[in-house]
């Protein structure tokens, strides 16, 4: 969705001179968001999970606008998880209320990554669909070396639609996946040698 922003600036000069500019924005990329709203768009899921990491009041349960598409181009910090990546260990249900999170654009974007921490701790996905996302290993390094080395093997894609780490608590319920997918990076191009292989990617899914 796009919105029209307009500004205006007055110049002081003999002559008075109007200067008008008007741009378009992707309000999609704007956040509002306050613990207790609906999460309308990929702007206020990424404020939502940062409070959520934070323990902010009232983070308890987050909810999707009913029955709403929210579509994203962007990687989302992990859930249970700080800055650094250290487990918050804090209990919290993301309810999807019957929409959808599409990931969408021309690079892939995986969908929830839970970190894992105190086994008592419990995080909820509830009612949402997953739709497109993906999750790509990096591509291997290159290496032109006629006698020795090895070009670099790429890296797993871990994920898809759903990453959970070990040791995370995480309920499901009523979620539905669609189009997603896990992929290897691709293996490191080597010229000229003759004692080395060209490492291949790893794929791993977890949730599709």
């Amino acid at each position: 969705m796009s919105n029209i922003r307009i500004t205006v600036s007055f110049l002081f000069h003999p002559f008075l001179i109007l200067s008008l500019c008007v741009t378009a924005f992707d309000s999609s990329l704007y956040s509002q968001w306050k613990p207790g709203d609906d999460i309308l768009n990929e702007a206020d899921l990424k404020e939502a999970i940062a409070a959520i990491n934070k323990k902010e009041p009232g983070t308890d349960e987050v909810r999707f606008a009913k029955s709403h598409t929210i579509t994203y181009k962007q990687l989302y910090s992990p859930l249970n998880a700080d800055t650094v990546l250290t487990p918050v260990d804090y209990s919290f249900t993301v309810d999807g209320n019957g929409g959808t999170l599409e990931a969408t654009g021309d690079d892939p974007f995986p969908g929830f990554f839970v970190r894992g921490g105190d086994p008592a701790i419990v995080v909820t996905i509830k009612n949402p669909k997953i739709k497109n996302a993906h999750a790509k290993g990096g591509d291997g390094g290159v290496i032109n070396n006629k006698t020795y080395g090895g070009a670099g093997g790429g890296g797993m894609g871990a994920g898809g639609g759903l990453f959970v780490h070990e040791g995370a608590n995480v309920v499901l319920e009523n979620m539905t996946f669609s189009s997603c997918q896990a992929t290897g990076g691709t293996g490191g191009a080597q010229t000229d040698s003759k004692k080395s292989s060209v490492g291949g990617g790893v794929v791993v899914v977890v949730v599709v």
